[in-house]
């Protein structure tokens, strides 16, 4: 899939859509809602350090999108009995990671599934709660119920 590009309003560089800063100068590049209005600039983008290797804030990026996009997986399979205790949080783990990510890069792109991932991760905790409540309130075992 090939994103469209913009361009840089400081240096001419051209920008994926979705970022809202230019990876090159810093620049304000507007963001997801507004391409062509520039806002004031920010100090120029960094690499983060990573588990001993250096990243680009593209790389971070994609690596929270990914994570994003596990966290909404990860936390549907655990909607399942006893396997959720694990997932769940998991995901909610990856998604709120995700969002810090993206938001501290200032990307809209990737956000709402991370959202996405913490709620459903969230219902899929509760599920698993009410069916341990149901299944210590009906005085049998786990493995009778399977």
């Amino acid at each position: 899939m090939q994103l469209r590009q913009i361009l840089c309003n400081r240096c001419g560089v051209q920008i994926e859509v979705g970022r809202a800063t230019c990876p090159v100068c810093g620049g304000r590049a507007g963001t997801v809602f507004s391409e062509a209005a520039p806002l004031s600039s920010i100090p120029k983008a960094s690499t983060h350090r990573h588990g001993g290797e250096q990243l680009s804030i593209q790389d971070s990026i994609e690596k929270a999108r990914e994570s994003a996009n596990h966290s909404v997986i990860l936390s549907l399979l655990g909607l399942f009995p006893v396997l959720g205790f694990i997932l769940a949080p998991f995901s909610i783990f990856l998604a709120v990671r995700a969002t810090r990510t993206l938001k501290s890069c200032e990307v809209e792109d990737g956000r709402g599934v991370a959202t996405a991932g913490i709620i459903i991760g969230a219902l899929a905790l509760l599920a698993q709660i009410s069916y341990l409540m149901l299944v210590m309130s009906s005085g049998q075992s786990l493995l009778k119920l399977f």
